[in-house]
């Protein structure tokens, strides 16, 4: 993909539906603090939402949430821009594109990536 691709990204834009796994995060007096994201959730989730409760977040609508003293379950919707805010080598990829876009131009500076299963 080239940088004129990667540029064009809307970083603002929703997924179609909620994610299927329920957002783990820690409160802290600064704020709260993702912990994780999983399908299941184990004894304290479940003594919460109830030992029969779906772990899948599309059962639920967006922004439904269990709590404990010590962490808060939600469901949400991901947006494209999420991956920037919480992967600090992506964003310094993507800084290092931009960078040599501005000096050989948007479609000289090709990302490439390949999946191995």
């Amino acid at each position: 993909m080239t940088w004129a691709e990667v540029a064009r990204i809307d970083w603002t834009a929703s997924a179609p539906r909620v994610d299927d796994r329920i957002h783990e995060y820690r409160p802290t007096s600064a704020g709260e603090v993702l912990v994780g994201k999983a399908s299941h959730h184990g004894r304290a989730w479940h003594a919460v939402a109830g030992e029969h409760a779906d772990p899948r977040g599309s059962s639920y609508p967006e922004g439904t949430q269990w709590r404990t003293s010590d962490r808060i379950w939600r469901v949400e919707r991901l947006r494209t821009g999420d991956v920037l805010r919480r992967n600090p080598q992506l964003r310094a990829l993507l800084a290092g594109m931009r960078g040599l876009a501005e000096r050989h131009g948007d479609d000289h500076v090709r990302l490439v990536v390949w999946f191995d299963s």
